[in-house]
């Protein structure tokens, strides 16, 4: 939660406009821009961050919205080690590349997006994880709502799910997941069966 909702300002370096945001004593890298950006150098933009970091009063920082190879770079060949990973990770995109590098990492990992992402198109035929049928059955057979079977399978995987609501009740639901876990078929089954390819 860090990373999303403290109060935060953009601050502009010649070099990487709109890649930089600065949250309290956190500098947030956030590569989404850089992502389509040809000319776009890991190696130039973490330069840049060491430097900032280490001329600042910066504590920890943060990635955001990086592909493999670029975390690969960050974890393997930087001095300076990210505190935060920011991902997308849900039933239908598991991530499990950058997961599985990220294990071997002493960051924290937040998920984003759990529930899912509405289609671009509005398409009806396109439902959220939190409406599929696997997912309303385990959520049965715990009492428990398929969003909390959602936020328990990210838990268990050892990630940290940012939940974004503007209703308190429904994040403090959330946050009720500690009286069950979901046995190894059951993750297994979150892990495999909804997982979609874009």
């Amino acid at each position: 939660a860090i990373l999303n909702d403290a109060k935060f300002r953009s601050l502009r370096i010649p070099v990487f406009p709109k890649t930089f945001v600065v949250l309290s004593k956190i500098i947030l890298v956030d590569l989404e821009v850089c992502q389509k950006d040809k000319d776009f150098r890991m190696a130039n933009c973490w330069d840049a961050v060491d430097q900032w970091f280490h001329q600042s009063e910066f504590t920890q920082i943060g990635l955001a919205n990086c592909s493999r190879q670029q975390l690969y770079y960050v974890l393997s060949q930087t001095k300076t080690q990210i505190n935060y990973l920011q991902i997308e990770m849900s039933v239908y995109y598991p991530n499990a590349a950058i997961l599985a590098l990220s294990r071997k990492a002493t960051h924290i990992t937040i998920a984003v997006n759990l529930f899912g992402l509405f289609s671009p198109t509005l398409d009806p035929a396109c439902i959220m994880p939190i409406e599929e049928k696997i997912v309303k059955k385990i959520a049965s057979q715990y009492q428990k709502s398929p969003g909390q079977i959602l936020v328990k399978h990210a838990l268990q995987l050892g990630l940290c799910p940012l939940i974004k609501s503007n209703c308190i009740t429904r994040i403090r639901a959330y946050a009720e997941v500690d009286d069950f876990e979901l046995t190894a078929e059951e993750m297994h089954t979150l892990n495999t069966a909804l997982v979609k390819h874009r």
